[in-house]
């Protein structure tokens, strides 16, 4: 018999799948030591994240905004 590594490991039972959660959150910083936690779970689409993270840095102006590298 032929004995391969796989083979002489236990199988872990199968596991249901699961729903993946709704939850989403990113950590944001401005100046790489103030970090702070932004909850994503109802956003509707990128620039909508986008918004929130300029928000919740209290980063208003486009003349603010080009300092970050954010995608569209």
């Amino acid at each position: 018999m032929l004995s391969t590594p796989d083979s002489s490991l236990p199988r872990s039972p199968a596991k249901a799948p699961t729903s993946p959660s709704r939850d989403r959150a990113l950590i944001v910083t401005s100046d790489s030591e103030r970090f702070l936690m932004l909850d994503v779970s109802h956003a509707q689409d990128p620039a909508a994240i986008r918004e929130r993270i300029f928000t919740k840095l209290h980063i208003y102006t486009d003349e603010e905004q080009v300092q970050f590298d954010l995608p569209d």
